[in-house]
């Protein structure tokens, strides 16, 4: 059976003023479905930022950075759920990879009730598992799938709310192996060091130096992962000068040292 977790998880109510509710920068080896039921969000992904509004879902390709952000809202509820996508038959492939693309879904609001039914019947299967438990969740998600498609409203371009963070986060990723920092990318921007470090917080829910590190180390671990070459090589190739401020910074993020994380997939 995939991997194939149905989440409802309403946030707390509090009573604080200017409260910040974000989860930071991340990825997942399988895909995500990302339904909001209640409250706003900012969502962060494939370098680009939206607003979502109850009863809008994002589809997170595996492997893609995303982060939220739930600023001053004081209640809110989601649907999560995360599946392989080799779940799914060979003829589904190309709606989930269509998905993915869009990122974004906006679904009429009276076929809501429709998406709602079919989180219902996937959440009663894994509450109460049947004889036919793996068979009716694949059918159910693929139906989920399938009505998206049908249903979902054309993205406008101008749901990106933040046209300049997402100039910024095109740069890093473009530029992500040279010296860049929070005055090098002011410069280049022309803008103040405290507005652009602000504003890119307020988005992105971190740092613009955590963020440049989280990119570089993604991008080490997959050449550690891939390739066979010193480390000290894919340090500087992921625009780390220092080979041991790279394995520190590795380490944070990653959990475990670059050593072992390349003998671990290259035994």
């Amino acid at each position: 059976m995939a991997d194939l977790i149905v989440e409802r998880k309403p946030l707390q109510r509090e009573r604080v003023e200017n409260s910040k509710k974000y989860r930071s920068l991340h990825y997942h080896t399988n895909i995500e479905l990302y339904y909001l039921l209640e409250g706003n969000v900012k969502y962060f992904i494939n370098n680009k930022s939206f607003l979502l509004n109850p009863g809008d879902l994002i589809i997170v390709p595996k492997k893609a950075l995303h982060s939220t952000d739930y600023q001053g809202c004081l209640h809110g509820e989601r649907l999560l759920l995360v599946f392989d996508e080799n779940l799914y038959f060979e003829d589904l492939m190309p709606i989930v990879k269509n998905l993915c693309k869009d990122n974004i879904i906006h679904i009429p609001k009276e076929k809501l009730p429709i998406i709602d039914d079919i989180f219902g019947k996937i959440e009663k299967e894994l509450n109460k598992p049947s004889e036919y438990e793996k068979l009716l969740i694949k059918t159910y998600i693929s139906q989920l799938l399938l009505y998206l498609d049908i249903y979902r409203i054309k993205q406008p371009q101008d749901q990106e709310f933040d046209h300049l963070i997402t100039k910024v986060v095109d740069y890093i990723s473009q530029n992500y192996t040279k010296d860049i920092s929070l005055p090098v990318l002011s410069k280049a921007f022309n803008l103040s060091d405290s507005y652009l470090s602000r504003r890119f917080k307020s988005i992105i829910g971190t740092n613009i130096n955590e963020y440049i590190n989280y990119i570089r180390i993604t991008k080490a671990s997959q050449l550690l992962k891939n390739e066979k070459m010193p480390i000290t090589e894919i340090a500087i190739k992921c625009g780390f000068n220092d080979p041991n401020y790279f394995a520190c910074v590795f380490k944070k993020l990653k959990g475990i040292t670059p050593y072992k994380y390349m003998k671990k997939h290259h035994k």
